[in-house]
């Protein structure tokens, strides 16, 4: 109904790896929230090999 309204996923949606990240790009989410309880290695690590 809306087709150019940005999606986003914020934390709530638990998003914890790479292939989550991939997943909210694969469906049109232009901008995530990684989960608090990451740490910042893990965050960098994922960041590097996401597909963006």
């Amino acid at each position: 109904m809306i087709p150019n309204i940005p999606i986003h996923a914020f934390t709530q949606m638990n998003i914890q790896n790479i292939e989550g990240i991939n997943w909210t790009k694969d469906n049109g989410i232009s901008r995530i929230v990684l989960s608090r309880e990451l740490k910042y290695d893990e965050i960098k690590e994922m960041t590097d090999h996401a597909i963006y």
